[in-house]
């Protein structure tokens, strides 16, 4: 169910994001900057940070809510300080994590309703700037021997 998930906001991404020159599967690629070099830019990086599972429901379906980040990586437009260029980059910076946003919310798809923005945090180091959104979800999974049907106007909700 995660690889029809990720496959389904992969391909959003990539289409309606056309600046993007690489989108995965989170795995630490930027974790240390010197990585960055090899890595083309923008990019885009989809990380499942938790799913909270609760349980079967009555028609044995499986239910439960997903956290959901994307990571967008881009280099600084210019190196030399400029005002007016810091100004542009910074512009470009917040449009892009606008389209970001724009393009996953309440977008959904076969195993999870619509994503839901939860949070954003800029990103930076010294050889890049971008921002992480984080998405909330709820997903839907058949059980192994029955075939998927979906399920609409659900929403659950998991209290600690």
């Amino acid at each position: 169910m995660q690889t029809e998930i990720y496959q389904a906001i992969h391909d959003r991404l990539c289409s309606q994001l056309p600046f993007l020159q690489y989108v995965d599967l989170q795995k630490g690629q930027f974790d240390e900057e010197s990585a960055m070099a090899a890595l083309p830019t923008p990019a885009a990086l989809i990380e499942f940070k938790q799913i909270d599972w609760a349980g079967a429901t009555a028609g044995g379906y499986y239910m439960g809510v997903a956290f959901i980040a994307i990571h967008l990586y881009q280099n600084p437009v210019n190196p030399d300080f400029n005002a007016n260029d810091r100004k542009a980059e910074s512009l470009m910076l917040l449009h892009r994590q606008d389209e970001l946003f724009r393009a996953l919310e309440k977008f959904s798809g076969n195993h999870f309703q619509p994503l839901i923005r939860t949070g954003e945090t800029i990103l930076s180091g010294t050889t890049f700037a971008g921002s992480c959104t984080e998405f909330k979800t709820t997903l839907y999974d058949a059980p192994a021997d029955d075939h998927y049907v979906p399920i609409t106007n659900y929403e659950l909700q998991i209290t600690n």
